[in-house]
């Protein structure tokens, strides 16, 4: 069961091995109930607690998160297969430092709506779509691939569910300009390292950038690709905005 436990993704294609699962499958599905139950009993015994107890919760998850990436990349590292595509440079990535300065700087809103607009939407779509498949459930990277994105949603739901996380209509345009300012940074970094951070330089398979790659950048090149990304990306946030205010309303 854990003979490819530490196998890493570099030595999965030398090998030509096909060891990895399918989305959807169960395994897959039982993750993802796994995820939204652990998150329901979570969040219900944060916001139970008093204000100096969810303080400390949260920079303990903010800590946690960051020595469980740390742990990651020296595992990678001693198998000798560190490559800067390994980086917190995704979407998700970048939630670790916006979650812990969310968790140690508290009078500010900017972390909190990106935390509800771009991290949370974009964890529960890596789950749903994940770009880990070649790995096999009993091994560390999909375990820490499956987990880490749940951090987000966890942090998330404990912060919502208590009332301290309130979704406001300009938060959609900070959240958007932040993402778009990370932009050109980010596929110049791709350029240079042969990255795909933000799938900017590509669009991620089984994703539903697919279409936006084969329709956008065939006829309009990186730009036409990009800037469907970024429409993309805006129709979202308002279809998120909608999902959070009639749960607001339901409330």
């Amino acid at each position: 069961m854990f003979k490819y436990f530490f196998t890493n993704e570099h030595s999965i294609e030398a090998l030509g091995l096909d060891i990895g699962f399918r989305l959807y499958s169960v395994g897959h599905i039982l993750w993802l109930i796994f995820i939204i139950a652990s998150g329901i009993v979570i969040s219900s015994w944060y916001k139970k607690q008093s204000t100096d107890i969810r303080r400390i919760v949260r920079r303990i998850f903010a800590l946690f998160m960051a020595i469980t990436e740390a742990v990651r990349d020296l595992l990678i590292a001693f198998t000798g297969c560190f490559a800067m595509e390994y980086l917190p440079l995704h979407l998700c990535g970048l939630a670790l430092f916006f979650i812990a300065a969310d968790a140690f700087i508290e009078k500010q809103k900017l972390t909190r709506q990106m935390i509800a607009y771009a991290f949370m939407p974009g964890a529960v779509s890596a789950l749903l779509f994940c770009n880990w498949t070649i790995y096999p459930f009993f091994n560390y990277m999909n375990i820490h691939s499956f987990a880490f994105h749940a951090y987000i949603i966890w942090y998330f739901l404990m912060r919502y569910r208590a009332g301290e996380i309130m979704t406001e209509y300009k938060g959609i345009w900070k959240t958007l300009a932040v993402i778009v300012a990370l932009v050109p940074p980010m596929f110049m970094l791709n350029k240079v390292w042969g990255t795909n951070f933000m799938f900017l330089n590509e669009s991620s398979a089984g994703s539903p950038l697919v279409p936006l790659w084969n329709i956008f950048y065939t006829r309009f090149g990186y730009v036409g690709y990009i800037l469907s990304e970024i429409a993309l990306v805006t129709i979202v946030l308002h279809a998120v905005y909608g999902i959070y205010k009639l749960i607001e309303r339901r409330k």
